[in-house]
């Protein structure tokens, strides 16, 4: 298979706002800003005390803006994570976590969405366990699906 390059470098992170619901709004050195949750991430990490409000309200920059960290730089995200979750939000899973909730948001079986995207269902099963780089063009069928299942609807 060939690969398609990586659709963003890890990008600096500028200025960060604890939201509620242990959200972030995020100020990039670019000039962009993004609204990305970190609340599944929270979760399947089990990284249990940032559910803590005030925990989660220490949210800053950290060394050299590629990261948020919290608790004196003790807990931290990196930018590329952040970028990965907050594509995975708009619709695009990056990762094989985010493709398995994908595909369960669906309703769909393993080989169902490997039909309706195209591959094998041996190949989506290597996509789903990390055996295989989860190319970008994966990621966007996915959100195209999405959103014609969306129009459709």
């Amino acid at each position: 298979m060939k690969r398609v390059p990586w659709p963003f470098g890890p990008k600096a992170i500028a200025a960060v706002e604890p939201l509620p619901e242990q959200t972030l709004a995020v100020s990039w050195a670019d000039g962009s800003r993004s609204t990305i949750s970190l609340a599944v991430w929270i979760e399947s990490k089990g990284i249990h005390r940032l559910r803590n409000p005030e925990l989660f309200a220490k949210a800053h920059v950290g060394e050299y803006g590629s990261t948020v960290a919290f608790l004196d730089d003790d807990l931290e995200i990196d930018s590329v994570h952040l970028q990965l979750l907050e594509s995975e939000q708009r619709g695009a899973p990056l990762t094989p976590d985010g493709l398995r909730r994908w595909r369960e948001r669906h309703g769909l079986t393993q080989a169902q969405a490997a039909r309706e995207l195209g591959v094998s269902p041996r190949q989506w099963q290597n996509y789903e366990s990390g055996a295989s780089f989860l190319p970008w063009t994966l990621a966007l069928a996915c959100a195209g699906w999405t959103a014609m299942r969306d129009r459709a609807a």
